[in-house]
């Protein structure tokens, strides 16, 4: 009988939690006892709320702003004071101060940051004057995934100071400094704090999620928005809005660590030399449902990739720019996969929608259309890089050479991909293509414009083109469909029907060894070749249909 009492006891003890969860309360205007145990006897210094608290407690903060420490002459000592988060606790804010369950707390940005302000401010100081505010308002170290800060809005802080080594926070991480936790950060906004790293958060080591948050007017020499550092991120329904990196990364910076983002927004965020709205070097990037628009930076408007492999889908990419290279995004030296996104209104010297060197990429089921370069590559500009492209869609890009794309050096294949009233000054109104043996297969180019080569112009190498068509490209010039310079190119179940062009209203060669076979060549126009004009080279033409062509 004793035996099945204990054993009875034993169980319930089982069953028992391992520690209560606690709720503590604080009001920065409450007037009660100040012991954090309700509403009416709310702590009104969150710091006695996170003194007290420990793992599995929950802190409870009402409306109203909160300061790490106060002081009328803040010395460095002041200014190192920051919101330290216990592991394992939830820091809850944007309560009227009267709730009773969490039910009853509005989670929507309307209620948390206009009606129900939580405000964590570091300026401890002088009103209005940043010099002497907080370098750091939150700081997180070696938490666990338990750990969450909810609704809160972090202002003000400034760790814009020169890179101490006995003290990081002097310049990293305004806003938030996470070393080596693993922080959820919910329905919070981030805004007008400032870093030499990181001016809204600071990530080093460990991991952070971000949760409906929003990242806004922050600033830092390397990551405006967060400086990722070595860790695991996680972003999602997020919104950056006019962060700036006064060096790189406007929105983001990552170094060295995997991140995924999702269902988020990059609005206006600048960087003065690359990645407007992100950067990422040596890293592992996945991407989707996102969008980027009016980001600037002098390379990779809205997204610069280095040595990074990165996957994007779904995504729309429109009015980013860049003054050099890759108006949307910038890739050297990675593996880059880009699915079903959209890329509109881009612009850059060269790549207004993406530029791509030295890399691997793949681009399907896309769209680019209306991007600008002033120089090369109104769509893509790809050098030196495998370019796989597959069921897209190149339309009304404009450049100085390659509308579409500018490709050289590299090897280019494009299937299934139509490309159609695309405008340059000189060469390539749909493709420009430099070197190299690009693969054109069951494409469309149409209404296309240049100089030389509507359709595509090729100098050196030897295309293959099967079963493409040429419909109403025009060159001023010569080559209305199609211009080649040199190599021997292979065109076979090929149409090409109501080019036109002053030489070769089809195709034009020059000291090209052409081998075009089941062709139908129609109603196409020139002042010297209508069909077909060759300089040079030797021709091998079989089974082809000439019907109605124009031209001496």
């Amino acid at each position: 009988m004793r035996t099945w009492i204990l054993a009875i006891l034993m169980l319930s003890f089982d069953f028992l939690p391992l520690q209560a969860q606690n709720i503590i309360y604080v009001n920065v205007d409450a007037l009660g006892n100040n012991t954090g145990l309700s509403w009416n006897d709310a702590y009104t210094d969150l710091q006695d709320a996170l003194s007290e608290a420990d793992s599995a407690d929950q802190i409870w903060v009402a409306s109203g702003t909160y300061y790490p420490t106060t002081c009328q002459v803040c010395y460095d000592a002041d200014r190192d004071i920051s919101f330290s988060l216990v592991n394992g606790v939830e820091l809850i804010g944007g309560f009227a101060g009267s709730e009773r369950t969490l039910l009853e707390r509005a989670t929507d940005s309307i209620s948390l940051f206009v009606d129900h302000p939580t405000i964590l401010s570091g300026d401890i100081g002088i009103k209005g004057d940043s010099l002497d505010n907080s370098y750091t308002v939150v700081y997180v170290e070696s938490v666990d995934s338990t750990t969450t800060i909810n609704g809160f809005i972090i202002r003000g802080s400034n760790a814009g100071g020169s890179v101490e080594v006995n003290n990081l926070k002097k310049s990293r991480g305004g806003g938030i400094y996470n070393k080596s936790g693993s922080l959820k950060i919910k329905h919070c906004l981030l805004e007008l704090n400032k870093a030499t790293l990181g001016g809204g958060i600071y990530c080093s080591g460990g991991s952070i999620q971000t949760i409906a948050c929003h990242f806004r007017f922050n600033e830092a020499i390397f990551g405006g928005g967060i400086y990722n550092f070595e860790g695991i991120i996680r972003i999602s329904q997020t919104t950056f809005l006019g962060n700036l990196g006064t060096l790189i990364g406007g929105g983001i910076y990552n170094k060295k660590v995997t991140l995924r983002i999702h269902q988020t927004k990059f609005l206006s965020n600048i960087a003065s030399l690359r990645g407007g709205g992100i950067e990422n070097f040596n890293s592992l990037i996945q991407i989707e449902n996102s969008y980027f628009q009016f980001n600037e930076a002098s390379e990779g408007g809205a997204i610069y990739n280095n040595n990074t492999d990165s996957s994007i889908s779904k995504s729309s990419f429109s009015n980013n720019n860049s003054s050099l290279n890759g108006g949307g995004v910038f890739s050297i030296r990675g593996l880059q996969n880009i699915d079903s996104c959209v890329f509109q209104f881009n612009s850059a010297s060269k790549g207004g929608g993406f530029y791509n060197k030295d890399s691997f990429q793949q681009l399907t089921n896309s769209t680019l259309e209306n991007n600008t370069s002033s120089s090369k590559g109104g769509g893509i500009y790809n050098e030196t890089s495998s370019l796989k492209i597959y069921n897209c869609k190149f339309s009304v890009n404009e450049a100085t050479e390659g509308g579409g794309i500018y490709s050289t050096g590299n090897s280019l294949n494009l299937i299934q991909s139509s490309f159609s009233k695309n405008r340059v000054l000189l060469k390539g109104g749909g493709v420009y293509s430099n070197i190299g043996v690009p693969h054109i297969k069951l494409c469309l180019f149409q209404e296309n414009f240049a100089e030389e080569g509507g359709g595509i112009y090729q100098s050196g190498g030897s295309p293959q083109l099967i079963q493409t068509d040429f419909i109403i490209n025009v060159a001023d010039s010569s080559g209305g469909g199609l211009s080649v310079l040199g190599g021997s190119p292979v065109i076979k179940n090929c149409k090409l029907k109501e080019n036109e062009a002053f030489q070769g209203g089809g195709i034009n060669f020059n000291y090209s060894s052409p081998k075009i076979e089941i062709c139908e060549f129609q109603e196409n126009n020139a002042k010297k070749g209508g069909g077909i004009y060759s300089l040079g080279g030797s021709s091998s033409i079989n089974f082809c249909v000439f019907d109605l062509n124009e031209g001496i």
